[in-house]
C-alpha cells in the first residue's frame, strides 16, 4: 500500500478569539505560504477545496493553485484586431 501525507485548505473564514476574521488577501496569502512551507517539509500533496461562498475564498481553486505553482505574475495579451 502506497499513502501520501499532505494538508488541505478551504481558506476557511475563522475568527480569533475576538471575533476578528482576516481579510480574503490575507487569508489567500496564508493558503499560498501554507502550501510553500508543505513542499519545504516534503509532504506529498497539497490540496485546496473549491466552496462558492462569499465567506470563503477558494471558490476559483484552480487560480489559487497556479499562483502556487508559478508564483504570482500577470501577463496581458494584445487583442488582434
Amino acid at each position: 500500500m502506497n499513502f501520501e501525507f499532505g494538508v488541505y485548505s478551504l481558506g476557511e473564514r475563522i475568527p480569533d478569539e475576538y471575533g476578528y476574521v482576516l481579510p480574503a488577501k490575507e487569508r489567500i496569502e496564508n493558503i499560498i505560504q501554507m502550501a510553500k512551507w508543505s513542499d519545504e517539509a516534503g509532504l506529498d500533496v497539497f490540496g485546496v477545496g473549491e466552496h462558492h461562498r462569499l465567506d470563503f475564498v477558494t471558490s476559483s481553486y484552480a487560480m489559487l493553485l497556479g499562483a502556487i505553482a508559478l508564483g504570482s505574475s500577470l501577463l496581458q495579451l494584445p487583442l488582434n484586431k
